[in-house]
């Protein structure tokens, strides 16, 4: 990862520390590289800013090869979103969440398909254990009115 045009992009080095090439490109910031998948060469990070009329705060994800082709963006919603990928590497847990609706969560394939959809429990004031993808979570809606949503899902 590096600023040298200015903006956040990754860039690919050889065992040498010769660059062989710079993987992104444009006007975006890349934040967290969240998974190197070296069987199919390809990185799955964090954007912000790349998508027109999103606002730049938002935290997308991207997918793309080592040779800096096939960039996807992973999560088309508007939103914040987190990463959470299976010990298989197949999926990966997103938690969307934004300040002016509840948060949800869904499970995604590598291809940033919803193949499983966990809507968030907003009219319950209430603790939820949830089994999410292998993974026990617990749904806390700490407040909910028609503007605001506090709900966190934490995991264990």
């Amino acid at each position: 990862h590096s600023e040298r045009t200015g903006w956040g992009q990754i860039y690919r080095y050889d065992g040498e520390g010769n660059l062989k090439n710079r993987v992104t490109d444009g006007y975006f910031v890349v934040g967290n590289i969240h998974r190197v998948d070296t069987l199919a060469q390809a990185l799955y990070f964090e954007g912000f800013g790349r998508e027109e009329g999103v606002n730049p705060y938002f935290s997308m994800k991207y997918k793309i090869n080592f040779d800096g082709t096939g960039m996807q963006l992973l999560t088309p919603e508007e939103a914040n979103h987190s990463f959470s990928m299976s010990d298989t590497h197949q999926f990966w847990v997103d938690n969307i969440s934004r300040v002016d609706t509840a948060p949800r969560a869904v499970l995604r394939d590598t291809r940033g398909r919803v193949v499983l959809n966990r809507e968030a429990v907003s009219h319950l004031h209430t603790t939820l254990p949830i089994i999410f993808a292998g993974v026990t979570c617990t749904l806390l809606v700490a407040h909910h009115t028609q503007r605001q949503s506090h709900t966190h899902l934490l995991y264990r």
